[in-house]
């Protein structure tokens, strides 16, 4: 954590401090689950993303909560009336915000009519997803609303600085039986830049013409070459989760959402 935020001291003095303050929080009056893991894995996120050095409320503004969501929505989570609290505290920060600092001013205040969709997913599936590792829960709830995705190329860079590797998470997956390996050209397309397929297009010997769009370069690459698209999507492990369970990712992905804004509350706490 150091090497990687040289900015902010010498020493582990100001990480010991900021993960001393996340275990003396007192999550269990916000939320509570029956499976133990939940409690742990709360803090041990609120833990990593402690390593950026900022204060926790600034993460309302970022992905993380909305990672944190996909993390822990295979829970069946319960949500206390202790959260009008943070509530209060957190809408105080975003008003004192909002007077002098540009970046706020249309920020939307937290409402108290913002109401978690029911945990309605099938129990075998969210047991499944519970069992993975939480940083490929994160990998794996990422795509399951386009359902399909390249697992070595797919994971942004920001999930990747909470600490999701490809290289651990994707066999994780693979041996969930979730998904499933496939060939598809739509995301060998994205996986390359179109100065990308140029040049493989040139090392082919192959013709085209620069005005063509990355799809008219690929599909010249395929033409010449049949097995390049099924090559590339077994090297970069594309994989589709498999149909008999998309609905049950539909409505994980749908609640993970509707429990955003309590995640970016327990920033407050």
């Amino acid at each position: 954590m150091i090497a990687e935020n040289p900015g902010l001291g010498v020493g582990p003095e100001w990480i010991d401090k900021s993960i001393k303050q996340i275990m003396n929080i007192d999550f269990a009056q916000y939320c509570s689950c029956s499976n133990p893991e939940f409690a742990y894995e709360l803090k041990a996120l609120f833990i990593i993303a402690a390593k950026d050095g900022g204060k926790r409320s600034f993460l309302i503004t970022e992905n993380i909560p909305m990672f944190f969501s996909l993390v822990l929505c295979c829970y069946g989570i319960e949500w206390s009336n202790e959260l009008k609290n943070l509530r209060r505290k957190a809408n105080s920060f975003i008003r004192k915000k909002k007077k002098n600092t540009p970046f706020w001013q249309n920020y939307p205040l937290f409402s108290d009519t913002d109401e978690i969709s029911p945990f309605s997913i099938d129990s075998r599936i969210a047991a499944r997803i519970a069992d993975l590792t939480p940083m490929a829960r994160l990998h794996l709830l990422s795509f399951a609303e386009k359902g399909v995705a390249s697992l070595m190329k797919g994971a942004s860079h920001k999930m990747r600085s909470l600490g999701l590797n490809p290289l651990e998470t994707a066999p994780v997956i693979l041996a969930s039986d979730l998904c499933e390996l496939i060939a598809d050209f739509e995301v060998v397309k994205d996986i390359y830049s179109k100065n990308d397929l140029i040049t493989l297009l040139e090392e082919k010997g192959i013709d085209f013409k620069k005005s063509w769009k990355k799809g008219q370069l690929l599909e010249a690459i395929a033409s010449r070459d049949p097995a390049f698209v099924d090559q590339v999507s077994d090297r970069e492990k594309i994989v589709r989760i498999k149909p008999e369970y998309q609905h049950e990712f539909y409505s994980m992905v749908a609640h993970a959402k509707t429990m955003q804004k309590n995640i970016e509350l327990l920033c407050f706490a």
